[in-house]
């Protein structure tokens, strides 16, 4: 379960900080909406990561084998933990760092760059 809020940049940081007891919250931005923060708030022992690897297991599908694309920080983990992590060109450095391949910036079509990626691999 995630509760998300949209605010100001200025706020986001205070929004965090009130993080009710159990849950861990992160802030993540936009591109296409400057100045606005989205500000989740999840229980602390769920992930990304482990989401995934839940549907993988159940899909019969080794973590190898799964595409993860991200451009927040809160995405690096789960983009490190599976074969083929993608980061969009407007990603935090974290998420970056994290990736084993790297697409065009949302605003430049990196989603259908990264689809047209995940078709490549599916076939190979």
């Amino acid at each position: 379960m995630r509760v998300q809020l949209v605010v100001s940049d200025e706020v986001a940081e205070e929004a965090v900080a009130h993080a009710p007891a159990g849950c861990k919250g992160s802030i993540a931005g936009s591109p296409v909406m400057p100045g606005v923060a989205f500000v989740s708030f999840t229980d602390q022992r769920a992930s990304k990561t482990h989401g995934i690897a839940v549907i993988a297991e159940r899909l019969g599908i080794g973590m190898g084998a799964v595409m993860m694309v991200g451009d927040g920080h809160n995405d690096a983990d789960a983009i490190a933990a599976v074969g083929h992590g993608v980061a969009m060109g407007n990603a935090h450095p974290e998420a970056c760092a994290a990736a084993r391949h790297h697409v065009a910036a949302v605003e430049s079509d990196g989603l259908a760059e990264a689809l047209d990626l995940s078709a490549a691999l599916s076939t190979s």
